[in-house]
Parts: structure tokens; C-alpha cells; sequence
């Protein structure tokens, strides 16, 4: 990645926002955007968030990231607690960003974007299974979930930040869970690293792993989102 990408990463791991970053680097928030979606684009990630802390890591453990130039983004900063995406990203599910799935079964996340990955499998940071999901975190999902199927998300359920990634991305959720059909069953896995509820979704033509994490006001701030295979297993 360039040095402007990497920056631009870098400023997104304290949470601010694209416009905080441009006040920042004395430059348009679109070009912010540009930057941190190539840097996500580069990276294989499926939300700004997600590639930063690949950078984080990256830097942290010596190791480089391959370098290009500059183009376009999608950036809201996460919730502290926002799972990596998600958002899709957000996440988030994040919420995310950051989805094709299904024939479309890539993984994505939210805050995704289409033919990005993840770094890792939900399943393999879910850290503490056996818990009881925190109260509220299903429910979210599964309001979520029907919003994205009918292209109508309650945004008022959503944080500020995470409400806007879904937005931006809604031609690409609602193609997704409107192409998945009934959603079957929601089955909590355990619980990730960063204090997100993961669960098993189960929809009549395919399924996916989904995170939730709450805001202070109960409003869903972030998660992930990945494929689960084929229904029923």
C-alpha cells in the first residue's frame, strides 16, 4: 500500500471519522475515502476497520504490505467494541465495509464490500463459547436481517456510524438476504474477542455468520458477516 493508505489507516484505528481524517491530512474526506478503500481492496478486507488492524498487525509483527496506488473508499469510523467488518464494517456487521454471498457465497462483511475477506473465520475468534449471548444482540440481528431483506433497515435501531455503513451498502445486502429467502434459525456460537454475540443464521436457501454488539443505548453498533455453507449444517 502507499504511505497516504496506510495513514489513512492508521488515523482510522482511533476511531475518527472520514472528515476528521481530511481536517486532519488537509484534504477532501473524498479523498479519505478514496485511500481507505484501496487500502481495503489491497488487503482482501471487507471494511476499513478490518484493514486496519491487518496494518496494525502487519507493522506491529515487522511484516510489510504490498505496495500500489491510491483510489476509493467507504469509511465510518466503528464503535470501540465493532467486531472486525464489521462492518460490515457492520463491520458490522459491522456492520461492515463489505457483500456478495451465496452464489455470492464469499466472505463479507459488514461495512463490506463485494469479493472482500476477512482475516479470520468468525469461528475461529469466537473465544468464549458456552456463554449466554448479552441481552438484546439476537434481536438486533434479527431485525437487522429482516431490514436488509426487504431494503427497509430500521435505522433508528442502528448506531449514527453503523447506520450509515448499512445505507451505504443496502443495494448489496438486500440482494443478498432477499435472495436467501426465510430465515430458518438463529443459534448463538460464543462470543469474539471484541465482546460481539456470534450466532449460526439459517435461511431456507443458504446461511451465514453473523455478529452483533450494542451500543450503550441498546442500538446495534457492529458485527460480521460470513458465509456458514449450505443450509442445515
Amino acid at each position: 500500500m502507499t504511505e497516504r493508505e496506510k495513514l489513512c489507516l492508521r488515523e482510522w484505528l482511533q476511531h475518527k471519522s472520514a472528515k476528521e481524517i481530511a481536517a486532519d491530512l488537509g484534504i477532501s474526506h473524498h479523498a479519505v475515502e478514496k485511500r481507505l478503500k484501496m487500502a481495503r481492496t489491497k488487503l482482501g478486507a471487507t471494511s476499513s476497520l478490518e484493514a486496519a488492524r491487518m496494518l496494525r498487525e502487519a507493522e506491529g509483527y515487522g511484516q510489510t504490505v504490498a505496495q500500489s496506488p491510491d483510489l476509493v473508499s467507504d469509511a465510518l469510523p466503528p464503535h470501540p467494541v465493532v467486531t472486525r467488518l464489521a462492518v460490515l464494517g457492520v463491520t458490522i456487521m459491522i456492520l461492515v465495509g463489505a457483500i456478495v454471498l451465496g452464489s455470492l457465497l464469499q466472505p463479507a462483511a459488514f461495512s463490506q464490500s463485494a469479493n472482500n475477506q476477512l482475516a479470520g473465520l468468525p469461528g475461529e475468534q469466537v473465544s468464549t463459547p458456552g456463554l449466554v449471548p448479552n441481552a438484546g444482540t439476537e434481536a438486533a440481528l434479527r431485525r437487522l436481517v429482516a431490514g436488509l431483506a426487504n431494503g427497509s433497515p430500521d435505522y433508528d435501531k442502528l448506531s449514527p456510524q453503523f447506520a450509515e455503513i448499512v445505507r451505504r451498502d443496502l443495494p448489496m445486502t438486500h440482494g443478498l438476504f432477499s435472495s436467501m429467502g426465510e430465515l430458518k434459525s438463529v443459534t448463538f456460537r460464543g462470543r469474539g474477542p471484541m465482546g460481539d454475540d456470534i450466532y449460526n443464521l439459517a435461511f431456507a436457501k443458504g446461511g451465514v455468520i453473523m455478529s452483533a454488539v450494542l451500543d450503550a443505548d441498546g442500538r446495534m453498533a457492529g458485527g460480521i458477516l460470513q458465509p456458514a455453507g449450505p443450509p442445515g449444517r
